[in-house]
């Protein structure tokens, strides 16, 4: 019973402060408005929103370069291979990346009359060529690994 309460009780803390912090931005009642200027949430505008879009792109190649030099340390160091969650998570976020680039991209132009529409079929080729790919690079890879050993 303990080790289930140590295990759900970080979980269930961090859900309600998303929720604290979603009430707080969403509400417009005085007793969120007050909340929040008490802890310092204020609406943001687009420089501030544009910043931290660049913070978050930078973080997000910076952790995909540390996962990538892990990979290569496991891979070449310790010569473990590559089956290991780094690999995972790169390609994960990769995929991911692609996918909702894809998708952006056909809902931004769809209803806008000054640009063409990016076709859902094309997004949709696109999207499983990335993913095709994907596999395609991880089966190479584990071919290349059962080759060696």
């Amino acid at each position: 019973m303990d080790m289930l309460l140590i295990t759900v009780l970080p979980v269930l803390l961090l859900a309600l402060l998303f929720a604290f912090a979603a009430w707080m931005r969403v509400d417009r009642s005085p007793e969120a408005a007050s909340m929040a200027e008490r802890f310092g949430v204020r609406q943001r505008d687009e420089m501030e929103k544009e910043i931290e879009q660049k913070s978050l792109k930078a973080a997000y190649y910076a952790m995909l370069c540390v996962l990538g030099a892990y990979l290569l340390y496991v891979a070449w160091v310790r010569q473990e291979g590559i089956a290991n969650i780094a690999f995972a998570a790169i390609l994960a976020a990769a995929l991911v990346k692609a996918a909702v680039t894809l998708l952006l991209r056909w809902r931004s132009t769809r209803g806008d009359e000054e640009y063409r529409p990016y076709p859902l079929w094309k997004t949709l080729l696109l999207l499983m060529a990335v993913v095709l790919i994907g596999v395609a690079a991880v089966f190479l890879l584990l071919l290349a690994v059962l080759a060696a050993w």
